[in-house]
């Protein structure tokens, strides 16, 4: 809604479809160890930030996608969809 992507209608629809998807389990709400997250964002910061330019929140969702073994990946954000897109994840909805 910052960048006037979205309005807040359109944002609270997507949550709610979010909150829907947890519900019928077509999303999951497993957890990654914080440890674990942070070592492997540091691996991704250190061999495709410098490149790509992701900040730092974007290269732990990242990270958790990939220690998730995640086949798809959403977002709108184009740096973090590059850094998706080098490891493999399918971008989904983009």
């Amino acid at each position: 809604m910052f960048q006037s992507r979205l309005t807040t209608k359109e944002a609270d629809e997507i949550w709610a479809t979010v909150e829907s998807d947890l519900t019928n389990g077509l999303l999951s709400g497993e957890a990654v160890l914080p440890g674990n997250l942070m070592r492997e964002a540091e691996s991704l910061a250190a061999n495709h930030t410098a490149q790509i330019g992701t900040r730092s929140l974007d290269v732990l969702h990242v990270a958790g996608a990939v220690l998730l073994d995640l086949d798809e990946f959403v977002t709108f954000d184009k740096r973090q969809a590059e850094l998706a897109k080098q490891l493999g994840l399918k971008l989904a909805g983009i």
